[in-house]
């Protein structure tokens, strides 16, 4: 750095002024605006927390019985880690409205260090997000390898350079003792360093969420044909689903990104505003995403299958459980090879006066077994060419056509 510059200048000038005073001019901030910004963001954090709750209260009683478990753990333990960063930015908060107009000296390395937590839950905040919206663009893209390589580039770097930003961030030096010359350079080297690396990261995580939300639409609109004969809505729901779920955080970002290369000082000033909302913004993403499973399951009228349990009480549950009921006529798919005897279908229906169950089993193919309905008119032509991939069961006796 030239010793000529207009910082270098204002140590040279006021190397015993109070250190604090001194700190306030890298941050190009002023006690009363750092006490304001703090917060206003813990402010803005609370109320996305509490978004992020309701959509909690919607995901568990919805999808805790049919979502793996490890993916409920994860739900509950990032709403942890959430309301863990709410709870340290809080105490942020406090001590900067005690002391930051008097003391900063003494509130600054902690506020510092707290600030490195945050940015590590924005890391990896960002990279499960990522992780997940690449996924389902990638499945959607057919699984090509090409596009999984810079998918997983973009998520790993972004997510170790936010580590390393915080590492620097906690190599924060001494500000203890009487200013000098050599300790305010080093620390003004620190900031600089500290800010290049923030804007770097962001900028690498702005580029990756914009590839991943381009990519999803891109292959929405290649698939809008074959969604729209399943179902009308569902196209729209699925776009709109899109942009709601990865609009925030691309904004967010691009708004971080501004005000940090605009104030040149990390979580200075306003620049706290939106970086303490970004991780439990990406988190609601996320659970936006999986509570929106509920429409799409309401459009396309299926349940969630439960999630299977191997334990013994599972398995004397089973073992007192009666037969399910028969399947409705109504839902059997012929296109998919259900195929019924009609001779055997009126023997079974003679019998229903008598004690005996009946119950129709048939074999599917890949597909959904909702597409065609049987009528009267398949099951004629059914008959005319029998097929041995189904089987009768009358009672408990079993027979198998061939």
């Amino acid at each position: 750095m030239s010793m000529n510059t207009p910082i270098v200048k204002q140590i040279n000038r006021v190397s015993k002024r109070d250190l604090g005073e001194l700190i306030y001019l890298y941050l190009h901030t002023t006690p009363r605006d750092l006490t304001f910004s703090s917060a206003l963001a813990a402010a803005i954090e609370d109320v996305v927390l509490g978004s992020v709750l309701l959509q909690i209260t919607r995901y568990l009683p919805s999808f805790w019985r049919s979502d793996p478990i490890w993916a409920l753990c994860g739900i509950v333990f990032g709403m942890m880690v959430c309301l863990g960063q709410f709870a340290m930015n809080l105490w942020q908060t406090h001590r900067l409205i005690d002391k930051a107009a008097t003391a900063l000296t003494e509130v600054v390395v902690a506020d510092v260090k707290a600030n490195m937590g945050v940015l590590t839950v924005i890391g990896l905040m960002n990279a499960v997000a990522a992780g997940y919206f690449a996924q389902r663009a990638w499945n959607m893209a057919g699984k090509k390898v090409w596009l999984a390589c810079p998918l997983i580039l973009g998520i790993f770097s972004s997510l170790g350079l936010s580590f390393g930003v915080a590492i620097k961030g906690l190599l924060l030096p001494s500000l203890a003792g009487e200013p000098s010359n050599a300790r305010l350079m080093q620390y003004k080297d620190w900031l600089d360093t500290d800010n290049r690396l923030v804007v770097i990261w962001t900028a690498i995580s702005l580029v990756k969420d914009i590839l991943v939300c381009g990519l999803m639409t891109i292959m929405l609109l290649k698939s809008k044909d074959e969604i729209q004969q399943r179902e009308r809505t569902l196209f729209r729901l699925l776009l709109r689903l899109t942009y709601e779920t990865m609009f925030g955080p691309v904004a967010i970002n691009v708004i971080n990104l501004a005000v940090v290369v605009d104030q040149g000082a990390t979580f200075a000033g306003y620049s706290r505003i939106v970086s303490w909302v970004l991780g439990p913004i990406y988190f609601s993403s996320i659970l936006q995403s999986l509570n929106y499973r509920k429409d799409v399951q309401q459009i396309l009228q299926v349940q969630p299958q439960r999630r299977q349990s191997h334990g013994m009480s599972s398995i004397l549950k089973r073992s007192t459980e009666r037969e399910p009921s028969p399947i409705p006529l109504s839902s059997i798919d012929l296109g998919h090879k259900g195929v019924l005897d009609r001779r055997q279908l009126r023997k079974s229906e003679e019998g229903c006066g008598s004690d005996k169950e009946v119950r129709l089993h048939y074999v599917t193919g890949h597909g959904s077994p909702r597409s065609n309905m049987a009528t009267t008119a398949d099951l004629e032509m059914r008959e005319r060419s029998p097929s041995p991939d189904v089987s009768i069961v009358l009672g408990g006796e079993k027979g198998r056509r061939g």
